[in-house]
Protein backbone atom coordinates (compact mmCIF):
# COMPACT_ATOMS: atom_id res chain seq x y z
CA UNK A 1 0.00 0.00 0.00
CA UNK A 2 3.29 2.23 0.01
CA UNK A 3 2.39 5.19 -2.87
CA UNK A 4 -1.04 5.82 -1.06
CA UNK A 5 -2.01 8.65 1.69
CA UNK A 6 -0.63 7.28 4.97
CA UNK A 7 -1.21 9.18 8.51
CA UNK A 8 0.49 7.51 11.38
CA UNK A 9 -2.45 8.19 14.57
CA UNK A 10 -2.31 9.31 18.18
CA UNK A 11 -3.76 10.68 21.18
CA UNK A 12 -1.51 12.81 23.69
CA UNK A 13 -3.17 13.83 26.85
CA UNK A 14 -1.49 15.10 30.22
CA UNK A 15 1.12 12.50 31.69
CA UNK A 16 2.37 11.82 28.07
CA UNK A 17 5.10 14.66 27.77
CA UNK A 18 7.61 12.79 28.97
CA UNK A 19 7.49 9.93 26.69
CA UNK A 20 7.00 11.94 23.46
CA UNK A 21 10.61 12.09 23.07
CA UNK A 22 10.84 8.48 22.58
CA UNK A 23 7.58 8.08 20.33
CA UNK A 24 8.82 11.23 17.88
CA UNK A 25 12.23 10.01 17.56
CA UNK A 26 11.45 6.41 16.56
CA UNK A 27 9.28 8.21 13.79
CA UNK A 28 11.95 10.12 12.58
CA UNK A 29 13.99 6.99 12.21
CA UNK A 30 11.30 4.91 10.14
CA UNK A 31 13.12 3.74 6.87
CA UNK A 32 9.77 5.00 4.84
CA UNK A 33 9.24 8.43 5.51
CA UNK A 34 6.13 9.39 2.95
CA UNK A 35 3.69 9.57 6.24
CA UNK A 36 1.91 12.23 8.10
CA UNK A 37 1.60 12.20 12.16
CA UNK A 38 -1.90 13.35 13.07
CA UNK A 39 -2.02 14.06 16.83
CA UNK A 40 -5.10 14.71 18.48
CA UNK A 41 -4.27 16.83 21.44
CA UNK A 42 -6.90 15.79 24.76
CA UNK A 43 -5.14 18.40 27.22
CA UNK A 44 -1.51 17.75 27.01
CA UNK A 45 0.47 20.98 28.67
CA UNK A 46 2.19 22.32 26.33
CA UNK A 47 1.63 20.54 23.11
CA UNK A 48 2.67 22.45 20.77
CA UNK A 49 6.12 23.30 22.23
CA UNK A 50 7.17 19.48 22.68
CA UNK A 51 5.72 18.57 19.33
CA UNK A 52 8.09 21.45 17.73
CA UNK A 53 11.00 19.27 18.81
CA UNK A 54 9.69 16.17 16.08
CA UNK A 55 12.76 15.36 13.77
CA UNK A 56 12.74 17.11 10.94
CA UNK A 57 10.94 16.59 7.44
CA UNK A 58 8.04 14.66 10.20
CA UNK A 59 4.39 16.81 8.99
CA UNK A 60 2.54 17.04 12.07
CA UNK A 61 -1.07 18.28 12.44
CA UNK A 62 -2.27 18.62 16.03
CA UNK A 63 -6.08 18.54 16.81
CA UNK A 64 -7.86 19.39 20.09
CA UNK A 65 -9.94 16.70 21.45
CA UNK A 66 -11.89 15.77 24.38
CA UNK A 67 -14.32 13.20 25.50
CA UNK A 68 -14.06 9.14 26.38
CA UNK A 69 -11.17 7.48 24.64
CA UNK A 70 -13.66 5.58 22.70
CA UNK A 71 -15.13 8.81 21.55
CA UNK A 72 -11.40 10.09 20.68
CA UNK A 73 -10.58 7.20 18.65
CA UNK A 74 -13.64 7.47 16.62
CA UNK A 75 -13.24 11.07 16.27
CA UNK A 76 -9.97 10.93 14.84
CA UNK A 77 -10.55 7.87 12.60
CA UNK A 78 -13.68 9.86 10.79
CA UNK A 79 -11.33 12.87 10.95
CA UNK A 80 -8.45 10.72 8.93
CA UNK A 81 -11.34 9.47 6.28
CA UNK A 82 -12.29 13.06 6.19
CA UNK A 83 -9.11 13.72 4.82
CA UNK A 84 -9.04 10.99 2.72
CA UNK A 85 -6.10 9.35 4.17
CA UNK A 86 -6.22 5.75 2.67
CA UNK A 87 -3.87 3.73 5.43
CA UNK A 88 -3.65 4.81 9.09
CA UNK A 89 -1.17 3.81 11.69
CA UNK A 90 -1.88 3.96 14.81
CA UNK A 91 0.68 4.39 17.61
CA UNK A 92 0.06 5.12 21.42
CA UNK A 93 1.57 8.69 22.25
CA UNK A 94 3.86 6.40 25.27
CA UNK A 95 5.29 3.79 23.17
CA UNK A 96 8.12 3.92 20.43
CA UNK A 97 8.39 2.18 17.10
CA UNK A 98 11.38 -0.22 15.41
CA UNK A 99 12.36 1.77 11.90
CA UNK A 100 10.46 -0.78 9.81
CA UNK A 101 7.17 -0.07 11.22
CA UNK A 102 5.20 1.70 9.08
CA UNK A 103 7.14 0.41 5.95
CA UNK A 104 6.32 -3.13 7.28
CA UNK A 105 2.32 -1.89 8.26
CA UNK A 106 1.89 -0.33 4.48
CA UNK A 107 3.34 -3.42 2.71
CA UNK A 108 1.35 -5.61 4.50
CA UNK A 109 -2.11 -3.38 3.63
CA UNK A 110 -1.03 -4.19 0.22
CA UNK A 111 -2.56 -7.54 0.88
CA UNK A 112 -4.83 -7.28 3.98
CA UNK A 113 -7.42 -4.96 5.37
CA UNK A 114 -5.50 -4.97 9.27
CA UNK A 115 -2.05 -5.69 9.58
CA UNK A 116 -0.79 -6.39 13.65
CA UNK A 117 2.39 -6.40 14.34
CA UNK A 118 4.70 -7.55 17.53
CA UNK A 119 5.03 -6.23 20.62
CA UNK A 120 8.55 -5.92 23.31
CA UNK A 121 6.82 -4.81 26.73
CA UNK A 122 9.50 -2.31 28.22
CA UNK A 123 9.75 -0.70 31.78
CA UNK A 124 8.30 2.47 31.96
CA UNK A 125 11.90 4.22 31.50
CA UNK A 126 11.86 2.47 28.39
CA UNK A 127 15.57 1.08 28.84
CA UNK A 128 14.85 -2.35 30.11
CA UNK A 129 12.93 -5.09 27.94
CA UNK A 130 10.40 -6.75 30.44
CA UNK A 131 9.70 -9.64 27.60
CA UNK A 132 10.79 -9.38 24.05
CA UNK A 133 9.14 -10.01 20.91
CA UNK A 134 5.80 -11.48 23.03
CA UNK A 135 3.39 -12.25 20.48
CA UNK A 136 5.83 -14.33 18.96
CA UNK A 137 5.51 -16.48 21.36
CA UNK A 138 2.00 -17.60 20.38
CA UNK A 139 1.62 -16.72 16.27
CA UNK A 140 3.90 -17.46 13.35
CA UNK A 141 5.08 -14.46 11.00
CA UNK A 142 2.24 -14.06 8.65
CA UNK A 143 -0.46 -15.80 9.98
CA UNK A 144 -3.82 -14.89 9.68
CA UNK A 145 -6.42 -13.93 12.80
CA UNK A 146 -9.93 -14.30 12.16
CA UNK A 147 -13.18 -13.14 15.29
CA UNK A 148 -12.94 -16.95 16.77
CA UNK A 149 -9.04 -16.20 17.95
CA UNK A 150 -10.26 -12.50 19.58
CA UNK A 151 -13.87 -13.87 21.15
CA UNK A 152 -12.26 -14.24 24.78
CA UNK A 153 -8.71 -12.15 24.52
CA UNK A 154 -7.37 -9.41 22.46
CA UNK A 155 -3.73 -8.47 20.64
CA UNK A 156 -4.92 -5.46 18.37
CA UNK A 157 -3.50 -2.73 20.19
CA UNK A 158 -4.22 0.70 19.22
CA UNK A 159 -0.27 0.84 19.02
CA UNK A 160 1.00 -1.99 16.91
CA UNK A 161 -1.83 -2.21 14.27
CA UNK A 162 -2.92 -0.66 10.97
CA UNK A 163 -5.69 -0.11 8.73
CA UNK A 164 -6.75 0.18 5.87
CA UNK A 165 -8.85 3.19 6.57
CA UNK A 166 -12.33 2.44 3.72
CA UNK A 167 -12.92 -0.67 6.22
CA UNK A 168 -13.80 1.82 9.07
CA UNK A 169 -16.55 3.53 7.25
CA UNK A 170 -19.71 3.26 9.57
CA UNK A 171 -18.19 2.41 12.74
CA UNK A 172 -19.29 3.55 15.68
CA UNK A 173 -17.53 3.18 19.42
CA UNK A 174 -19.98 2.72 22.11
CA UNK A 175 -18.94 5.46 24.66
CA UNK A 176 -18.82 2.76 27.24
CA UNK A 177 -16.57 0.73 25.67
CA UNK A 178 -13.44 0.96 27.77
CA UNK A 179 -11.43 -1.69 25.55
CA UNK A 180 -11.73 0.53 22.36
CA UNK A 181 -9.34 -1.40 20.40
CA UNK A 182 -11.16 -4.67 21.05
CA UNK A 183 -13.90 -3.59 19.80
CA UNK A 184 -12.89 -2.01 17.07
CA UNK A 185 -10.66 -4.83 15.52
CA UNK A 186 -13.75 -7.32 16.74
CA UNK A 187 -16.32 -5.38 14.68
CA UNK A 188 -13.67 -5.41 11.64
CA UNK A 189 -13.28 -9.00 11.52
CA UNK A 190 -17.06 -9.40 12.51
CA UNK A 191 -17.64 -7.36 8.85
CA UNK A 192 -15.76 -9.26 6.84
CA UNK A 193 -12.16 -8.20 7.38
CA UNK A 194 -8.43 -9.65 6.45
CA UNK A 195 -6.03 -9.22 9.44
CA UNK A 196 -2.64 -10.36 9.56
CA UNK A 197 -0.18 -10.55 11.95
CA UNK A 198 3.68 -9.75 11.34
CA UNK A 199 6.81 -10.07 13.46
CA UNK A 200 8.78 -7.77 10.99
CA UNK A 201 7.99 -4.50 12.83
CA UNK A 202 8.46 -3.97 16.66
CA UNK A 203 6.08 -1.77 19.49
CA UNK A 204 7.88 -0.88 22.03
CA UNK A 205 4.78 -1.11 24.84
CA UNK A 206 6.17 0.99 27.97
CA UNK A 207 4.27 -0.31 31.21
CA UNK A 208 3.30 2.10 33.67
CA UNK A 209 0.46 2.75 35.83
CA UNK A 210 -1.75 4.90 33.46
CA UNK A 211 -1.97 2.16 30.86
CA UNK A 212 -5.43 0.89 30.44
CA UNK A 213 -4.23 -2.27 29.78
CA UNK A 214 -1.22 -3.97 30.98
CA UNK A 215 0.05 -7.43 29.81
CA UNK A 216 2.01 -7.56 33.49
CA UNK A 217 -0.39 -7.10 36.19
CA UNK A 218 -2.43 -9.19 37.98
CA UNK A 219 -3.74 -8.38 40.72
CA UNK A 220 -7.14 -8.22 42.49
CA UNK A 221 -7.60 -4.99 41.27
CA UNK A 222 -6.40 -6.05 37.75
CA UNK A 223 -8.63 -8.88 37.72
CA UNK A 224 -11.82 -6.92 38.59
CA UNK A 225 -11.09 -4.44 36.21
CA UNK A 226 -10.54 -6.79 33.86
CA UNK A 227 -14.52 -8.81 34.67
CA UNK A 228 -16.05 -4.86 34.22
CA UNK A 229 -13.86 -4.51 30.88
CA UNK A 230 -14.87 -8.03 29.63
CA UNK A 231 -18.54 -7.36 30.81
CA UNK A 232 -19.10 -3.76 28.83
CA UNK A 233 -16.98 -5.55 25.68
CA UNK A 234 -19.36 -8.42 25.59
CA UNK A 235 -22.70 -6.44 26.35
CA UNK A 236 -21.92 -4.17 22.74
CA UNK A 237 -20.61 -6.90 20.30
CA UNK A 238 -23.51 -9.64 21.10
CA UNK A 239 -25.69 -6.59 20.24
CA UNK A 240 -24.35 -7.39 16.23
CA UNK A 241 -23.06 -11.13 16.60
CA UNK A 242 -25.53 -13.04 18.45
CA UNK A 243 -23.13 -15.97 18.93
CA UNK A 244 -21.63 -14.25 21.62
CA UNK A 245 -24.38 -14.12 23.68
CA UNK A 246 -22.72 -16.82 26.06
CA UNK A 247 -20.00 -14.44 27.07
CA UNK A 248 -22.27 -11.51 27.31
CA UNK A 249 -24.30 -13.82 30.03
CA UNK A 250 -21.43 -15.30 31.46
CA UNK A 251 -19.68 -12.35 32.46
CA UNK A 252 -23.06 -9.86 33.32
CA UNK A 253 -23.37 -12.36 36.01
CA UNK A 254 -19.33 -12.28 36.72
CA UNK A 255 -19.80 -8.49 36.96
CA UNK A 256 -23.01 -8.44 38.80
CA UNK A 257 -21.29 -10.56 42.12
CA UNK A 258 -18.48 -9.12 43.14
CA UNK A 259 -19.34 -5.47 44.19
CA UNK A 260 -19.16 -6.01 47.78
CA UNK A 261 -18.07 -9.78 47.88
CA UNK A 262 -14.51 -9.58 48.92
CA UNK A 263 -14.38 -13.52 49.33
CA UNK A 264 -15.81 -14.43 45.87
CA UNK A 265 -13.39 -11.53 44.31
CA UNK A 266 -10.83 -13.65 46.27
CA UNK A 267 -11.90 -16.99 44.88
CA UNK A 268 -12.18 -15.79 41.75
CA UNK A 269 -9.08 -13.95 41.47
CA UNK A 270 -6.87 -17.34 42.51
CA UNK A 271 -8.75 -19.51 40.14
CA UNK A 272 -8.02 -17.16 37.24
CA UNK A 273 -4.38 -16.75 38.01
CA UNK A 274 -3.39 -20.03 38.84
CA UNK A 275 -5.04 -21.05 35.56
CA UNK A 276 -3.23 -17.86 33.78
CA UNK A 277 -1.04 -20.05 31.33
CA UNK A 278 2.04 -18.53 29.65
CA UNK A 279 1.96 -15.37 27.70
CA UNK A 280 -1.21 -14.46 27.96
CA UNK A 281 -2.84 -11.80 25.52
CA UNK A 282 -4.91 -8.76 26.67
CA UNK A 283 -7.89 -10.02 28.64
CA UNK A 284 -7.02 -13.75 28.75
CA UNK A 285 -6.55 -14.57 32.27
CA UNK A 286 -9.92 -12.74 33.19
CA UNK A 287 -12.38 -15.98 33.62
Amino acid sequence: MRGNKAAFFTVVYPGMGAFLPDFLASLGRQSYRRFDLVVFDDGLPDAEEILSAAPPGLAITLKPASGTPAEIREAGIRYLLAQGYQAAIFGDSDDYFSPERVEASLDGLGTSDVVVNELTLVDEQGEDELARHYLSRRLVDGQQIDRRFIEDKNLFGLSNTAVALRRLAGLSVPNEVVAADWYIYYWLLFHGAAARYTAGAVTYYRQHGSNIASLAGDSPGDYAHGVRVKHLHYRHVARFDETMAAFDHSFDELHNRLPGNPDYLAERHHRAKVSKGRDPLWWEWIR
